[in-house]
Formats: C-alpha cells, sequence, structure tokens
C-alpha cells in the first residue's frame, strides 16, 4: 500500500514539473538550495546555515530569477505544497535548473518539499560553481579555481549593480540605458540646464552659450 502511495506521488511530481516543460532528462540539471524561514530564526539561530544558502544562492544567481512557481491548496490560508500535491510543511527548498544559471541563461525558482528533493535533486549543499556536493559554509566548494571563478562572478554582479546607480546620489536608476541619474536628481539637474542661442545644446545656467559657442563669439567681438 505504501508503495503504491509513493508511486502516485512520484507520478505526480513528474506530472506537474511537466506541465511546467521540465522533463525527467532535466531534472538532472538541477540543484536545490534551502529556503530560509526567518520568523523560526528569531528564535532558533540553528537555522543560520538556511538564511546563509538563500543569500549566496540570491548573491550569484538572483538576478537571473524571472519567474516563481509555487503549489498551494487555494482559500484563504494558501497552504504550500509540493509538486506531488502533498503538504510543505517546515522544510521548504527551491529547485532550479543549475546548468541554465550557470550559463547565464534565465531560470525559474520551483517550490517543493523536501522528501521529493531528496529522491530527485539531493538535500546536500552544492557548489555554486561546479555543482559538485561537499561540506561547509561557504557557497564554493574546496577546489581553487571554483573559488577564483566565484569570486569574478560576484564582482561582475556587483560591477552591473554599480551601473544601475544614480552618478548623484547613488540611488537605483531604472531606466539605464536612457538615463544615467535617478528623477529627483534628473529634474534638479535639468533645472541647471539652458539652452545654447546660438546651437540650441544645452549649457550650463546662467550662460546662454555653450563653451564652443561662447569661444566663437569671443574671438568674433
Amino acid at each position: 500500500m505504501t508503495e503504491l502511495i509513493e508511486m502516485k506521488l512520484q507520478k505526480k511530481f513528474f506530472e506537474n514539473m511537466l506541465l511546467e516543460g521540465v522533463t525527467k532528462d532535466d531534472l538532472k540539471n538541477f540543484k536545490a538550495y534551502k529556503t530560509a524561514n526567518y520568523d523560526k530564526y528569531n528564535t532558533d539561530k540553528s537555522l543560520l546555515n538556511d538564511i546563509q544558502q538563500e543569500r549566496n544562492f540570491k548573491e550569484l544567481y538572483g538576478h537571473l530569477v524571472n519567474r516563481r512557481k509555487e503549489w498551494d491548496e487555494g482559500g484563504n490560508m494558501k497552504i504550500p505544497i509540493c509538486a506531488c500535491h502533498t503538504r510543505i510543511h517546515d522544510l521548504h527548498y527551491r529547485i532550479y535548473n543549475f546548468k541554465d544559471a550557470n550559463e547565464g541563461k534565465k531560470i525559474t525558482l520551483y517550490r517543493v518539499g523536501s522528501s521529493c528533493v531528496g529522491k530527485f535533486i539531493g538535500l546536500a549543499r552544492v557548489c555554486l560553481i561546479c555543482g559538485n556536493y561537499y561540506k561547509g559554509n561557504n557557497p564554493y566548494c574546496n577546489e581553487k579555481q571554483c573559488k577564483e571563478e566565484y569570486d569574478k562572478k560576484k564582482e561582475k554582479e556587483h560591477q552591473k549593480y554599480l551601473s544601475t546607480l544614480c552618478i548623484d546620489c547613488n540611488q537605483n536608476v531604472v531606466n539605464t540605458e536612457k538615463y544615467k541619474r535617478c528623477y529627483s536628481c534628473y529634474m534638479k539637474y535639468k533645472s541647471t540646464q539652458s539652452r545654447c542661442i546660438d546651437c540650441s545644446r544645452m549649457c550650463n545656467h546662467p550662460f546662454v552659450r555653450c563653451f564652443h559657442c561662447n569661444l566663437k563669439y569671443k574671438l568674433n567681438q
């Protein structure tokens, strides 16, 4: 009887993942990390390891997440369930396509329970660079090249983050392709600008000519 129930749960898990476009072969490239329970952390400091796992993932691959899939039983309570349709109690995991994340492709996070993670993905901590299982608190394994690669990726993401900051106040800029300043700083900057009466280029207030036109004007005097 237990085996029959187990088979039904496994079938349900694979069916729901397939509806999301994830096949059994795709799951071979999946890894997992434990989702932090911040409410419980306030009373149980041993959960610090769970919080660190989630932080490590977000630091390196958080920008690649374009969708989150969560199953629940509906209603006001929104009770979380796994892809196999059993309730998730304390241990929440997120699984994702590690191969795609490592290649810089967009990924989806799927919330599943510890039982299915243990059966189909693996519960142990994995290196965020090579994907191998290891023991330790770092986001990478003991291989030297993994640490070096992790540092490179983290620095790259840090530079990307800096490029999204306003050049005046360091706040986030919504459209970095078009603007270098946030809205408030842009409006302040714009109020200090005027149009050159000769070429219509922007020039600093209270000047009526830009630098180049002003030189020409002085030479002609």
